[in-house]
């Protein structure tokens, strides 16, 4: 008894005539593609890691903090007891000796600075002042730029503690009574020269060497008032200028600290999501299988920088990412970085710019590290063969029609690409794999030119006729049918031998076999 199945695949392929089809028969084919992608999950979550190294390296710096020693210096009690000892050496201004007549001059010009009036001294006085606190407010400034350069994440926490540590306090009380004293002794002494003749002369140079001592220990007390009160007012003056130094340096760490944030979630994020193209149907084309872990990742770069500790390596990945967004930031905004504080490179730029140059950094200096044919052996070259052979399958099926008795003789042809072996293990684990395909078709073999390429399948299926379709029978049968009641199915004059629109004949038989 003939065999169904035998009997149906003898049948005449189910190919419905159509002009010029024994020309687009050899023209019609399908393909398929594979490849294989080395899972780099271990490099995307050294990157995390390796950037919090990076700032915990660039707050590595002293723990002296450079901007509270600035402050010191800006407080009114240091400004003034500074600015007193340069008055003191000052020609009009220096402690007065024990004639009468100094005596009172001295008095005369503490009372006229004092009373505001204006003079030239005064004006000396108040440049004096107003030099010396810029100076100090300068060095300030720089110093809380060197404390964010140094320990950058520390800014936001210092800023406030350093600035209410500057609260200019009022006049102080013993200053106020220093002057008094020295005005009371002052127009004591006037006194008691005008009485003078009213004293035994022992007495009268008693008293008047008190008084005397009197002045010239209250002197200095006197001279403090007077300067504490400017200082006072030129720092009420400078306001605007401290608000907005404090403001910036306070900014600078907040600034800092979402910079870092970003940087990090940007980072993890890329590491946690999937790949765009697994997201997509092209993604089952891949055959992923895992790369290197993150241990193996962190050794393989501290070889390659010849660190010893993770420490030392994220100080060299600092140093070569500093350089990359001074580059990139200079692309973009001349002359803007030029500073050389990583700290200060960082801020200026965006996070996802952070991300993306470390990033490339690290994938940069694992180039090499391992090759692709030491990530298969792990996984058996067989196993990649068979999955790469398997998912570069052509887009079509001719459901075993593709023989020569049926009237359908097909090309297949698979090539496969190889990396450049470096190393002879690389040669057997390719030797190996050459073997595994051979063993699933005839293949053809093409090595690339260096070794970061990739194994690639193409597989290729040409000259199957339009017509071969799961489909073909019914339609056929229905054809038939249709021309058993009488119908024509074609147009008038468009199919040659079938000029009134009747159906073909060849077709007829076609239908017939099928219906065996």
């Amino acid at each position: 008894m003939l065999d169904p199945h035998r009997a149906r695949l003898n049948r005449p392929a189910a190919v419905l005539p159509m002009p010029g089809i024994s020309s687009q028969i050899h023209t019609r084919g399908g393909c398929g593609f594979s490849r294989l992608r080395i899972d780099d999950a271990g490099a995307s979550s050294v990157c995390p890691q390796l950037f919090d190294n990076i700032i915990a390296t660039i707050g590595h710096g002293s723990s002296a903090s450079s901007a509270a020693s600035a402050a010191d210096q800006l407080r009114p009690e240091a400004l003034t007891e500074k600015l007193v000892a340069a008055l003191l050496e000052h020609p009009d201004l220096r402690p007065p000796g024990d004639d009468p007549e100094m005596l009172r001059h001295s008095a005369e010009k503490l009372r006229g600075l004092r009373a505001g009036a204006t003079s030239s001294l005064s004006r000396d006085l108040g440049e004096m002042v107003e030099d010396t606190i810029r100076s100090r407010l300068t060095a300030l400034s720089r110093a809380l730029e060197e404390d964010f350069a140094a320990r950058p994440r520390e800014q936001a926490k210092a800023v406030p503690a350093i600035r209410n540590s500057l609260q200019a306090p009022n006049a102080a009380a013993d200053d106020e009574i220093s002057f008094r004293k020295f005005e009371t002794a002052v127009a004591g002494l006037a006194v008691e020269l005008s009485h003078r003749s009213q004293y035994a002369p022992e007495n009268f140079e008693r008293i008047r060497q008190r008084l005397i001592s009197d002045i010239t220990s209250s002197y200095p007390g006197a001279l403090r008032a007077l300067v504490a009160s400017r200082v006072r007012d030129e720092l009420k003056r400078q306001r605007t200028f401290v608000l907005q130094m404090w403001e910036e340096a306070a900014r600078r760490g907040v600034d800092f600290e979402q910079l870092v944030h970003d940087a990090s979630q940007q980072l993890r994020t890329a590491n946690s999501s999937p790949s765009n193209l697994e997201s997509k149907s092209i993604g089952r084309t891949w055959l992923r299988i895992d790369g290197p872990s993150e241990g193996e990742v962190l050794a393989a770069l501290r070889r390659r920088t010849e660190c010893e500790d993770d420490l030392e390596l994220a100080q060299k990945i600092c140093d070569q990412l500093i350089q990359r967004l001074r580059r990139v930031g200079r692309s973009r905004k001349p002359a803007v970085l030029d500073t050389d504080m990583p700290a200060f490179v960082l801020l200026k730029l965006d996070a996802e710019t952070i991300a993306a140059e470390l990033k490339s950094i690290v994938a940069e200096s694992l180039r090499g590290s391992y090759s692709t044919y030491e990530i298969v052996m792990r996984q058996g070259e067989d196993h990649a063969a068979r999955q790469l052979f398997d998912k570069a399958a052509p887009t079509i099926d001719v459901e075993g029609r593709d023989r020569a008795q049926l009237g359908v003789t097909m090309t297949y042809l698979t090539i496969v690409s190889f990396p450049k072996p470096d190393t002879d293990r690389d040669k057997r684990c390719a030797d190996r794999m050459r073997d595994a395909f051979r063993a699933l078709a005839p293949c053809t073999f093409e090595e690339l030119a260096t070794a970061d390429g990739e194994i690639t399948v193409l597989r290729c299926a040409f000259g199957f006729p339009i017509g071969i379709e799961a489909q073909n029978r019914a339609l056929l049968l229905r054809y038939a049918k249709a021309a058993a009641r009488g119908h024509r199915p074609h147009l008038l004059g468009i199919l040659p031998g079938s000029f009134a629109g009747q159906a073909d004949p060849a077709t007829l038989r076609i239908a017939q076999q099928y219906e065996l």
